[in-house]
Parts: C-alpha cells; sequence; structure tokens
C-alpha cells in the first residue's frame, strides 16, 4: 500500500514540475519529501484518495507560493493522465487474464507511470498550451472530467473489494473504463484544435497592425505615382523636356525605393506578408540591407500558418541578429518552388571566422550566445521533420545560408 501510494505521488509530482517548468534539484527534492510524507500519511490512515491529493497539492502551492487553484489544476491534469494509464492497464489484464500479484501491480504501475511521464516531458517541450486559461474556459468539460474520476474510482475500488466478478460485471466495467479512457482522448483532441485556432488568431491580431501599415503604406504610393504622372504629363503638354527627364528619373528612383511592397503583393498568405514587411522594416531601421525575392505565393504549402510563421520568423531573427555584428550587414530571403518542394532561403553576412556548431545549433536549449534562448530552431526543426521537410545548411566565407524545402 504504502510503496503503491509513493509511486502515485512520486509521479504526480514529477508531472507538476514539468507542466510548471520546474526544473532545479531544489523542486526534486522537495516532490520526493512531500511524497514520502503523504505516502506514509495515506497508508497509516483511512483517508479518501482524492482529499489526501487535494492536501498534497495545497502544501505544493504553499511551498512553491503559487495559487491553489492553478496548482490543484496541473495536479489534477497529472491525476487524470496517470488514472488514463492505469486505466488501460487494468484493461489490458483483464483481457490478457494476468495473475494479480502485489508485485506485478508495482512493477507495471512503475513503467506505465514511466512512460506517462516521459510522455508529458516530451509533448510539453513541444507545445506551449495553457492547459490553466483552457480549463477556466471550459469549465463545465471540466466539472464532467472530475465525475468520470470519481466512477472510475469507485469501479476500482469496488474491483479491489470483490474477490469475484460476474463476466457481466467485468464487461461492464470495462466499458465504463473505456468510455473514460476514449473521453479523455475527445477532450484532448478538441483542446488540440482549440490551441491551433488561439495561436493563429493570437497571430492574425499580432499582424494585423503591421498590415495596417503595409496597405496605408500602397495606398499612399499609388497616391503618388498617379501625382508623378500627373506631372510629367503637365510638362509635356509645355514641352519642357529637360524637366521630363528630371521628373520621369525621380519617377523611376522612387518606384526603385518603394518596390519591395510591390513584390510582397505575390505573397498569397496576408500573415506571412505581414511578417516578412515587419522584418524589412526592422532590419533597415538598424541598418541591414535586406533583400529579398518572391517567385512563389506559398499558396499550397503543406503548412499551417503558425507553424510558417514559427519558420520564417526564427530564420530571419536569426538572419537579422547574425548580420547585426557583421561588417557588411546584409540579409537576403527567398521564397521560390522547385520541383513540388516549396523553398525557402534565408542568407546572412557574418565576419570571417565566424563559427556555429552545425550539429548541435537545432537541439533544444542551443544557443551561440551560451544563454537558454535556444529553442526557435529546435521548434523550427521538429515542425520541417514533422511535415517530411529538409534542412540544409552552407557557410562560404562571410555568408551563412540555411534553405529549407518543404511540400
Amino acid at each position: 500500500m504504502w510503496i503503491n501510494l509513493f509511486i502515485q505521488f512520486i509521479s504526480l509530482g514529477i508531472i507538476y514540475n514539468i507542466v510548471s517548468k520546474r526544473r532545479s534539484i531544489r523542486d526534486y527534492i522537495v516532490i520526493v519529501i512531500i511524497s514520502l510524507i503523504f505516502s506514509t500519511i495515506g497508508s497509516n490512515m483511512n483517508i479518501w484518495i482524492f482529499f489526501i491529493n487535494f492536501m498534497y497539492g495545497l502544501v505544493l502551492s504553499l511551498v512553491n507560493k503559487e495559487k491553489v487553484i492553478d496548482n490543484q489544476i496541473k495536479l489534477f491534469m497529472a491525476f487524470i493522465s496517470l488514472v488514463v494509464a492505469e486505466s488501460i492497464l487494468t484493461i489490458m489484464y483483464q483481457f490478457l487474464k494476468i495473475n494479480i500479484t502485489a508485485s506485478n501491480i508495482i512493477i507495471s504501475q512503475s513503467v506505465i507511470n514511466i512512460l506517462v511521464i516521459l510522455l508529458i516531458y516530451f509533448f510539453n517541450k513541444e507545445m506551449t498550451i495553457n492547459f490553466i486559461d483552457i480549463i477556466k474556459k471550459n469549465i463545465k468539460i471540466f466539472i464532467m472530467v472530475i465525475l468520470q474520476c470519481f466512477m472510475i474510482f469507485f469501479l476500482f475500488q469496488y474491483i479491489n473489494t470483490t474477490t469475484w466478478l460476474t463476466s457481466m460485471e467485468k464487461v461492464l466495467i470495462l466499458l465504463s473504463i473505456l468510455s473514460f479512457v476514449l473521453l479523455v482522448i475527445f477532450l484532448s483532441v478538441d483542446i488540440f484544435k482549440q490551441f491551433k485556432k488561439t495561436e493563429e488568431d493570437k497571430l492574425r491580431s499580432r499582424y494585423n497592425e503591421v498590415l495596417e501599415e503595409y496597405f496605408e503604406k500602397m495606398r499612399a504610393d499609388s497616391h503618388e505615382y498617379k501625382n508623378h504622372l500627373n506631372a510629367i504629363y503637365g510638362v509635356l503638354q509645355v514641352g519642357d523636356y529637360d524637366q521630363i527627364k528630371d521628373l520621369v528619373k525621380g519617377y523611376i528612383q522612387n518606384v526603385s525605393n518603394e518596390d519591395h511592397l510591390i513584390e510582397l503583393s505575390k505573397i498569397n498568405n496576408q500573415l506571412i506578408r505581414a511578417l516578412i514587411y515587419s522584418k524589412i522594416s526592422y532590419a533597415t531601421s538598424i541598418g541591414i540591407n535586406f533583400k529579398y525575392y518572391i517567385k512563389s505565393s506559398l499558396k499550397d504549402i503543406n503548412v499551417s500558418d503558425s507553424e510558417l510563421v514559427i519558420i520564417i520568423s526564427n530564420l530571419l531573427n536569426n538572419a537579422i541578429e547574425a548580420s547585426s555584428g557583421s561588417d557588411d550587414k546584409y540579409v537576403e530571403l527567398t521564397l521560390s518552388k522547385k520541383n513540388n518542394k516549396y523553398d525557402i532561403m534565408v542568407k546572412n553576412s557574418v565576419n570571417n571566422g565566424y563559427f556555429i556548431n552545425v550539429s548541435e545549433m537545432f537541439n533544444y536549449g542551443y544557443s551561440s550566445k551560451g544563454d537558454e534562448r535556444g529553442v526557435g530552431l529546435y521548434n523550427v526543426k521538429n515542425i520541417v521533420q514533422n511535415n517530411g521537410g529538409e534542412i540544409l545548411i552552407d557557410i562560404d566565407e562571410d555568408i551563412f545560408t540555411i534553405e529549407i524545402k518543404i511540400s
């Protein structure tokens, strides 16, 4: 009994730390100590498991100085994950007719909990979902899951206190557990869809102002071009050809300076158009020569808007940052399509002798500055790999090139 409780509490604590982004040794020592205390209390006193879990979360809230409700939600999400895993384990025991012994339960519980912890760890690295906000916005669904957990808990209690189960009882129990597992899976998929939609809405909201600036600039330039043409037409009427030459020269110069606005209009995706425009504006403001060539509209690219923003923004951010420290200060972006694959290529100037560890630059947490900011390229790598793409890198004297090919 004690060891089972300890495994449960230590698993809950580890998942809690993962979700809370707590990685210090001190945080895990706290979890071990609190788990030891509560597993001892729970094994010596007939305390309802939900109550002791609540007290466990309360103590964690006090120790970590966090909001009680937020901590309880995190722990409950961890608890649901473990219950789902143990429910699947129970179904396997029933169908495979495995002899249930104390040692079997301890070993299987440990293994399944480790798998859940690893799954949540890798999932948490990939996503930035704020489960607390989602649950607060969907409180009715949260309550429904709580009720399902109560039902599963009582089923386990019934199984543990019953020496013999009829075939019908086994079927009903398995169906109940299966319905709970399916419910959690369904809700998880729904939460993921909500997350994707929310992320894209946030991106659109973020770049709305940039889009307005872009369209306003286009309107202003269109007005200026009309003024130039009217002026040229007026001078033609009086026959002053020297003045016409000067006007045409100025007009051509103006068109060349603002040509990037016309070039950007080739991109079919307004969000990406706004993103690139914002990067051009920023790079230009800090003295970087930003060139770009739009040879594809990106119309049918097989990645979501949010994923495309992550790819292009991270590549351009890194290029702008690297080139700002070089002598030439040059960035180049090319969007094209070759052999049914979209090609996103970014070049930037670097000083001779520039070194970057190519084998590690896409690893989680890697940064050439040696700090903990290096997650952007890690996200880019995951998106590209998940969509069957490839990443090519080249360093040629004072030019660093990164190229992404994706369907």
